[in-house]
């Protein structure tokens, strides 16, 4: 039963045959060759929570940390926090908030593009999620569910995040096109099998295809998410992407 179900999910995304999620692997390191080139910077201030926009009280079982999330102090020129916000300075000297109260602790804070990008993964009561931000421009802040995985040139990244219980922040496959001053969606796939855990992007394969993989029937099974002319498609691919 498992495997038709399978397989019949994967045909509705397009594919031929082919609990409460824990907390994911933290993804590959990004080479730096592979990220995008660092943006200049100005000097700016560091954050001034004062400024951020007040957040209405959340019920007690909403949060279980008593103090700030403690942010790095090797971040603290462009990062800060408070119990309700996490604030970041952009590259052009304006501010970024983001809400996190139901953030209860968090890990590998990361920046990507020199330090155009800086990010944590965080866990909550039933949830988790990677928060994101991008300083470039007037600066955007999103959750990935997972860290970013850049494509070779960086122009684009990925991340990938899915389980049957929906508690993460992202549940779908995830693709980005870095732009000079922003970042834009390119696609988002939420169809993938319903038996899944532990999702992960293996590697980029040139700019318009990289492998992923995800537990299934306790093998991990391969896939891609490969750009064409009718745009992005989801596939299972156990010889990943094609050559050329």
């Amino acid at each position: 039963m498992k495997r038709a179900a399978l397989a019949a999910l994967l045909a509705l995304a397009g594919c031929g045959p082919s609990g409460e999620q824990q907390p994911q692997a933290p993804a590959p390191e990004t080479p730096a060759a592979a990220q995008p080139a660092p943006l200049a910077t100005k000097v700016a201030a560091k954050p001034d929570l004062a400024k951020c926009a007040p957040l209405a009280p959340i019920e007690a079982e909403g949060m279980e940390r008593k103090a700030p999330l403690a942010v790095p102090a090797r971040f603290a020129s462009f990062a800060a926090a408070d119990m309700d916000h996490v604030a970041v300075t952009t590259l052009g000297g304006a501010m970024l908030c983001a809400d996190a109260r139901y953030h209860d602790s968090a890990r590998d804070f990361s920046t990507f593009a020199g330090e155009r990008f800086f990010g944590y993964a965080w866990f909550g009561y039933e949830a988790n999620g990677f928060q994101l931000f991008d300083r470039a421009g007037k600066g955007t802040a999103l959750d990935t569910g997972a860290a970013p995985v850049f494509s070779p040139s960086g122009k684009r990244f990925a991340s990938a995040e899915w389980s049957p219980s929906g508690f993460g922040a992202l549940n779908a496959v995830l693709v980005m096109d870095v732009l000079p001053d922003t970042i834009r969606e390119a696609a988002r796939f939420e169809q993938l099998p319903e038996l899944s855990a532990n999702w992960r992007i293996e590697r980029w394969r040139g700019e318009d295809c990289f492998e992923l993989s995800a537990e299934i029937d306790e093998a991990r099974q391969r896939f891609t998410m490969r750009r064409g002319p009718g745009g992005w498609a989801f596939a299972p691919a156990p010889q990943g992407c094609p050559a050329g």
